[in-house]
């Protein structure tokens, strides 16, 4: 398997983990909201490092790119702690999620139209 295959997993099944997140979340089921945000980060986590260590550092716009979707994720994953906090309200906190997994998914999808189209 190539690097960016599995590369590529790791982020659509953190995509997908994100998702599964929200739909929790909706349901009021809290845990398991976190743990889908954890193993999302997790996966994301490995992904991005995966890829670096393969590459070599981040020469393409896609990479560039994809660190701050990445870094973007984990200021939405810590603004769910200021939001219990009372920091920052609901809305808020759903804006920021709702853009990080949108943000994401259009890194996928430039990821799909540069590396495999």
């Amino acid at each position: 398997m190539e690097p960016f295959q599995l590369h590529a997993i790791l982020q659509i099944s953190a995509l997908l983990g994100f998702v599964v997140a929200i739909y929790y979340a909706r349901m009021h089921r809290l845990q398991m909201h976190h743990r889908f945000i954890y193993r999302g980060i997790v996966l994301l986590t490995v992904g991005v490092v995966y890829m670096i260590y393969n590459v070599g550092g981040v020469p393409l716009v896609h990479g560039k790119m994809g660190l701050f979707v990445y870094f973007y994720i984990i200021l939405t994953a810590l603004s769910g702690r200021l939001f219990f906090a009372r920091k920052i309200t609901k809305n808020q906190h759903k804006f920021l999620a709702i853009t990080a997994v949108t943000l994401l998914i259009l890194q996928i999808v430039f990821a799909l139209y540069n590396f495999v189209f």
